[in-house]
C-alpha cells in the first residue's frame, strides 16, 4: 500500500484511483470528489492509500503470482502470531469488542484507528486485490492449481488461498459489491488464523480427533476474532463473517446456532467454498474427493448444510468439469481440463496419457465438444502434473 498525497489528489475534482485507509477500508472510491480543501487536508492526515496491483498478462503468469501470494502470507502470518500488539487506549479493548459482536450488536468501524503499529489489515488487504486480479485475468488457471494442489506445500496457508480464490468467483457470480467482496476475501484467508498449527497436524493425522482438537476446532471463530482484534483487524464487517461461517441454514452450526437469513450472505459463501476446498484436498485423516463427488455432496446437503441458491450457482460457476481434473476421453486417453467452456460437459482439454497408458511426450490439446475425444469418466489425478 502506497500513501497518498497532495500531489496525487486535489479538491473538487475527481480522485483518478479508489483509496482506502491504513487497515483496506475502502475511503473514496475512484470518481469520488472531494468537497473542500479542508475535508482533504483532514483525510490526507488520516491517512489514504492505494493499493498496488500487478497486472497479469498470461495464465501463464498467474501460478508464479500465486505461489507469491502464498509465500508472503505465510511471512505476514508468522509475524503476526509472533506479535501481541494492543489496540490505542483510546480505542474499546479487543475483549470488549469482541463480546459485542458475539451478543449481535453494531460495531462502529471507527472505532478501529489508523496506526502505523498495525500494518496486518493492510497487508492482508493487498493479498486480497493481488487474488481479486488473478481471479479476474486467469480463473481457469487458479482453478487448476487448487484442483491439482498446487498453491504451495503448507496445507493451512493453502486451504486459506484456495477458499479465499472460491470466494471471490462465486462472489462476483452472485454480483457482490466489490467493496463487500474485500471484506469477505480478507474474512477467508485470516478466519483460521487461531488454528494454523493444528490444521498442519491434522491434514497428517491418520486417527480421529481428539477431545482438545475438537474444543479448538469449534472455538475457532471467536478464537481467530480475539487474535486479529490484538493487531488492528476488528471491523465487524470483516469479522462477522469469520463468526458465522460455520453456521448452518438448519441452525445446528457454531458458535450461535444462528439459522436462515439470520447468517449474513458473506458467511454462506464462505461455508461452501470452505467445504469444498477441504474436500478435494488431501487429507490423512478423512477420504478425498473428486470434484463430482464434492460436486454431488454439495448439491445433497443444500438447505441443511449449505446455502440452497448459493450451493447451485457455485457449481455452475466451477463447473461440473472444473479446470485441474483428470478425465477419461472416448479415445481412451487421459487429459486434464485447462479450461471451461459455454458447454460445461465439452470443456478445453489437453491428454496427458496416451490410450495405451504412456505418458504422451507432451500435452495435446483437446476439444471435448466432438464425439472421438468426448469427456466419459472424472478420474484420479495422474500424479501431480503442472496444467
Amino acid at each position: 500500500m502506497n500513501r497518498l498525497s497532495r500531489d496525487q489528489l486535489g479538491a473538487g475534482i475527481p480522485v483518478p484511483m479508489d483509496c482506502y485507509d491504513l487497515h483496506g477500508r475502502l475511503v473514496l472510491a475512484r470518481g469520488a470528489i472531494v468537497a473542500s480543501r479542508k475535508q482533504l487536508d483532514y483525510l490526507l492526515e488520516y491517512g489514504l492509500y492505494a493499493i498496488e496491483v500487478a497486472s497479469v498478462a498470461s495464465p501463464l503468469q498467474a501460478l508464479p503470482k500465486l505461489h507469491a501470494c502464498y509465500v508472503q502470507l505465510e511471512q505476514i502470518f508468522a509475524a503476526a502470531l509472533a506479535t501481541e500488539v494492543r489496540a490505542p487506549s483510546s480505542s474499546p479493548s479487543p475483549a470488549a469488542q469482541l463480546a459485542d459482536l458475539l451478543k449481535g450488536k453494531k460495531v462502529d468501524a471507527g472505532d478501529t484507528v489508523a496506526d502505523e503499529a498495525h500494518p496486518f489489515p493492510g497487508q492482508i488487504m493487498q493479498r486480497v486485490s493481488e487474488l481479486q486480479a488473478l481471479c479476474q485475468t486467469a480463473p481457469d488457471a487458479l482453478l487448476a492449481a487448487i484442483h491439482r494442489n498446487q498453491i504451495g506445500a503448507r496445507y493451512s496457508i493453502a486451504h486459506a488461498l484456495s477458499r479465499t480464490i472460491l470466494c471471490e468467483l462465486l462472489a462476483t457470480r452472485r454480483r457482490i459489491p466489490e467493496r463487500n467482496r474485500r471484506q469477505l476475501l480478507a474474512a477467508a484467508l485470516t478466519s483460521e488464523l487461531s488454528i494454523l498449527a493444528l490444521q498442519d497436524e491434522l491434514v497428517v493425522q491418520s486417527g480421529a480427533l481428539l477431545p482438545d482438537q475438537q474444543q479448538r476446532i469449534a472455538e475457532h471463530p471467536t478464537a481467530s476474532i480475539a487474535l486479529l482484534a490484538t493487531i488492528g483487524a476488528i471491523d465487524p464487517s470483516w469479522t462477522n463473517v469469520i463468526l458465522q461461517h460455520h453456521e448452518l441454514p438448519n441452525g445446528h452450526g457454531y458458535p450461535a446456532g444462528l439459522s436462515g437469513t439470520a447468517i449474513t450472505p458473506w458467511a454462506r459463501i464462505m461455508k461452501i467454498a470452505d467445504a469444498y476446498a477441504a474436500m478435494i484436498t488431501l487429507q490423512a485423516y478423512r477420504k478425498t474427493l473428486l470434484s463430482k463427488a464434492a460436486m454431488a455432496e454439495l448439491l445433497q446437503k443444500r438447505g441443511v448444510e449449505f446455502d440452497d441458491e448459493l450451493t447451485v450457482m457455485f457449481v455452475k460457476e466451477i463447473g461440473v468439469l472444473p479446470p485441474g481434473v483428470a478425465v477419461k476421453l472416448r479415445s481412451d486417453e487421459i487429459a486434464i481440463v485447462v479450461q471451461r467452456g459455454a458447454n460445461p460437459r465439452a470443456p478445453l482439454v489437453e491428454a496427458v496419457i496416451g490410450p495405451r497408458g504412456a505418458y504422451l511426450p507432451k500435452p495435446v490439446l483437446r476439444k471435448t465438444d466432438s464425439h472421438e475425444y468426448e469427456i466419459i469418466d472424472v478420474v484420479d489425478a495422474p500424479g501431480r502434473m503442472m496444467v
